[in-house]
């Protein structure tokens, strides 16, 4: 008997630090990550890898979450440019979403995709050029200003409202 608890011991000790295994990213971990006063997303989304990616989308879908959870979330996205994510903010990116949340995620679109996908990102953005929000617009105009630099110009001569001309050129 005495035989079979060392080898069992030793079995459970080989398991526990010989092989231990990979906890998956629970939601209440990834939604932990994204709280605190001084949040700090490099350190968060650092420590959780890819498989936050669905808990994310999870936390930005969800209406009944305080928005500040919804854009860190959307801000943790930026360091995923996989095409799940492009295909998720395209879907998010639709004319009949709120403007803050319209805002939060083309510049999250922008910053992840500019670089790879600049047509794509041109072309989402290019929808809300004339939308009613001048926040809205002037996240637009940032968004085409290093793709398409004269439809940048165009955008600036339209602009109805003079601070949004000059936070855009800034």
């Amino acid at each position: 008997m005495r035989g079979f608890s060392n080898w069992l011991a030793f079995l459970i000790w080989a398991l526990v630090f010989v092989f231990p295994v990979q906890a998956e990213v629970s939601y209440s971990q990834v939604k932990e990550s994204l709280e605190g006063r001084h949040w700090d997303p490099p350190k968060s989304y650092a420590t959780l890898g890819e498989e936050e990616i669905p808990h994310l989308f999870s936390i930005i879908q969800d209406d009944y979450l305080p928005n500040y959870y919804r854009f860190r979330a959307l801000r943790v996205l930026k360091h995923y440019p996989t095409p799940e994510v492009s295909t998720f903010l395209e879907s998010l990116l639709q004319p009949t979403a709120p403007p803050l949340l319209l805002r939060h995620g083309l510049e999250a679109y922008a910053s992840t995709f500019s670089a790879d996908q600049p047509k794509a990102v041109r072309d989402l953005a290019w929808q809300f050029h004339d939308h009613p929000d001048p926040e809205l617009r002037l996240t637009v105009a940032r968004a085409i200003r290093t793709i398409s630099p004269d439809e940048f110009d165009l955008l600036i001569q339209q602009e109805p409202k003079d601070w949004v001309r000059q936070a855009a050129l800034q």
